[in-house]
């Protein structure tokens, strides 16, 4: 089956699996000087894909540890002393305002 056929069948039965196939497949094509010159074209294509999906998955996994840094997180600690001081707050304004009316 040609790389065409596999799209077509792919796109019958599930639109994103081979726009996802697609993308990957147009990436792989960059390197044609490499799999053009290799003994098996297919294996190589394939190690391709293989290497472009593994620093996909360590570029999200960059991503996500950066989001979870544990000193960017809020602590327990943190947010209940942040809730305090936003109590002692609304208490002081509520002083001023009971003042005020008086």
């Amino acid at each position: 089956m040609q790389k065409n056929e596999l799209l077509e069948e792919l796109e019958k039965s599930d639109r994103e699996f081979a726009r996802k196939l697609n993308e990957i497949l147009s990436i792989i094509s960059r390197h044609k000087a490499i799999y053009d010159k290799a003994k098996d074209p297919a294996i190589t294509q394939i190690w391709l894909a293989i290497v472009e999906i593994y620093s996909r998955q360590e570029k999200l996994q960059r991503q996500v540890s950066q989001i979870t840094r544990p000193e960017l997180a809020i602590s327990s600690t943190a947010s209940s002393r942040i809730a305090a001081l936003a109590k002692k707050k609304k208490e002081s304004a509520d002083i001023l305002d009971t003042l005020e009316n008086y």
